[in-house]
């Protein structure tokens, strides 16, 4: 048997500030998840993206987790791609829970030339400053969201 195993699970994401719900089950003949590394085909969809990962109820990942610590561009190594977990986790038959959501719909706020700091509503539109009503980032939909986990039995 093989030590190593990447497991994918692909996600579809259909519109803006979508939430998606996942549930698997780890590969039965590997002991332990070594990292995680998620493929987003558009840079533009990195940015305010969140991965939430449990593993047989532990959380391995909070909800706010940014995905663009867990991602990389094309010029990284495939063999540095993933995000290395500091200590062993068991995964053998593990249950695998997590919620990905899309960050094109509310991005992180940026100065548009006026005071941020201050309160003013008839100078700021918060909403469309926040990104309620427009896709700032440009991300075409739909798109897919590839979750890699590296098993292993080392």
């Amino acid at each position: 048997m093989k030590n190593n195993k990447f497991q994918r699970i692909r996600l579809r994401v259909s519109a803006m500030g979508e939430t998606i719900r996942f549930n698997g089950v780890c590969d039965k003949g590997y002991k332990y998840i070594k990292g995680v590394y998620v493929s987003i085909p558009q840079d533009k969809a990195i940015q305010s993206a969140t991965l939430g990962f449990r593993l047989n109820n532990v959380e391995l990942l909070d909800d706010g987790h940014e995905v663009r610590m867990l991602t990389c561009s094309n010029n990284v190594a495939p063999n540095t791609k993933f995000f290395s977990f500091p200590e062993k986790i068991e995964a053998n038959s593990g249950s695998i829970e997590g919620r990905y959501t899309d960050g094109s719909k509310y991005p992180l706020l940026v100065d548009n030339g006026e005071d941020l700091g201050v309160f003013d509503p008839g100078k700021v539109d918060f909403k469309n400053l926040a990104g309620y009503n427009t896709n700032p980032f440009g991300v075409v939909f739909p798109y897919d969201v590839i979750i890699n986990l590296w098993l292993t039995n080392e």
